[in-house]
Formats: structure tokens, sequence, C-alpha cells
């Protein structure tokens, strides 16, 4: 999710986003944690072990985002990487404008690779980032049409390993006839190494074991599916690819000049 959230950039810093729920009259919309309101429909991974020092008077030039090099995707196994200080935060929160800045997980390829693009990112890129699925938790109703209701079929999506299908349904009961299930249920995007930070997602895609539609689609054209093997198999440069296009998402619609602001508390507008 956090990579979905990179991608929104969330009118210009990601860390608007992590805004405390609380109640307001203003007429912008309710400030509330755009990431909590899309993640009941998409994945969710574990809270990014970020560090922020206390603002200080003293300072010149305080920044409102300042990051260790890649700790949260370090701690799991990945690469470090340095993360640009000095992005300015947004002062709006709207629900609203998530979805359509955020990849769906019922996403086709093309429509992924669109997507993508009009963040300034490229179809290796977003390849590459998918790999981010590797690590975390996803709601089973962000894919319970796979294993009910594929495409209004009553059935399930063919593409599904047959042997990892009443697993998941196991996972994810139908509570009803329709096929919906709990939104409250959730399962490890990659059951093998839930926790850490390696290829595996990619082996899992390669077997028809990945949980979205828009996982399993990286599939459906050679130069995408050339990329999803050669991750696989070690013969993709992926770490070091991650961490550059990581930073490269740092850099989408920040604000300039006396646009928004510099943050104090990290939960809150000044």
């Amino acid at each position: 999710m956090q990579n979905g959230l990179s991608i929104h950039a969330c009118r210009g810093a990601t860390g608007r986003c992590c805004w405390s729920r609380r109640r307001t009259t203003s007429r912008r919309g309710t400030r509330r944690s755009t990431t909590r309101a899309y993640a009941a429909s998409r994945s969710s991974t574990p809270p990014r072990l970020g560090w922020r020092p206390p603002a200080q008077a003293s300072s010149p030039a305080p920044t409102s985002s300042p990051t260790p090099p890649g700790t949260g995707v370090a701690l799991t196994g990945g690469p470090r990487y340095d993360v640009p200080g000095g992005r300015r935060d947004g002062t709006a929160s709207l629900e609203p404008e998530v979805a359509d800045n955020i990849p769906a997980p019922t996403f086709t390829l093309d429509q992924l690779t669109q997507s993508f693009a009009a963040k300034g990112l490229t179809q290796e890129e977003m390849v590459t980032l998918s790999g981010a699925h590797t690590v975390g938790r996803a709601h089973c109703t962000s894919f319970s049409d796979r294993l009910y209701n594929f495409s209004a079929t009553g059935a399930a999506d063919p593409s599904v390993d047959p042997a990892l299908l009443p697993q998941l349904r196991r996972a994810c009961p139908a509570a009803g006839p329709d096929g919906a299930v709990d939104a409250g249920l959730v399962v490890p995007m990659e059951p093998r190494t839930p926790n850490g930070f390696d290829a595996l997602y990619y082996w899992a895609v390669l077997r028809n074991r990945a949980l979205f539609t828009s996982d399993q689609a990286l599939l459906s054209s050679p130069p995408t599916a050339a990329q999803v093997r050669q991750t696989a198999y070690g013969g993709y440069p992926w770490k070091l690819k991650f961490a550059a296009a990581m930073v490269k998402m740092g850099q989408i619609e920040v604000l300039t000049g006396g646009s928004g602001e510099i943050r104090t508390k990290c939960s809150a507008v000044n």
C-alpha cells in the first residue's frame, strides 16, 4: 500500500496520508487517513518504521519528512537507499481522490501501465514496484471475485492455481450466495515469507498463485512476463531497481515555494 500512496503523492507529500482520524467542519472533506479508507479494499502492509526528529525553532531550514536510508524496506531484508529530504506536506486530505489515483487490484496490464505512466513511471518500474506485494497482507475483499464470481460468471478465476483455490476459500469463506466475504478478513500476500522482502512474489505470479488480478496480469504480455521470470530466477537486479523506483516515486508532485507546509507533527496539519 505504501507504493500506492507514493503514486498518489497525497497532494504533495505521502506524510499527509498519515493524518489521524478526526472530525472537521472544513468544506474540503473529512480529514481522515486516505490509507485506511482505501486499504479496506486493497492490501495493507505492516507499519513503516519511520523516524522523525522534533522540530526545532533554531533550525534555519527544517524539513517536513526527514527519513533514514530506506528504513522500512531494509528492516524486511530489502535494499537500503537514501530518501531525499525536504518535501513539504500538503494541507488537504480528500478520501474520494484516492481510488482514482491508486491502481486497483482488479486492473488489467493496460490499466496498470496507464496508471503508472500518468505518474511518470515506466512499465518496467511498474513490474519492479509490484514486488512490494511480497510483504504484508491483503484483504479478502480485494480478490474474492477470483474465488467465487470472476467476471460475474459465478465461478472462480480459471487462472488461479487449483491447489491454491481451496486454501484461499477456507481463509476467505463466502458469507452469502453472491460470494461476498467478511471485509475484516486478511491473508498474507506471500505466505512463505510474509515479512521478508524477497523475490518469492514473482515466483507466486509465475505459478498462478498471486492474489490480485493485477498481479497475475503481469504475465499477460511478453515483456512483463519476461521481467517476472528474470526477477524470479535472479537474473534481474530487482532490489537495486526497486530502490531507484522508490526514490523516483518520492519525486512525484513535489510542492515548491509557498505551497504546502513544514509539518511540526506528522499526524496532523499545523
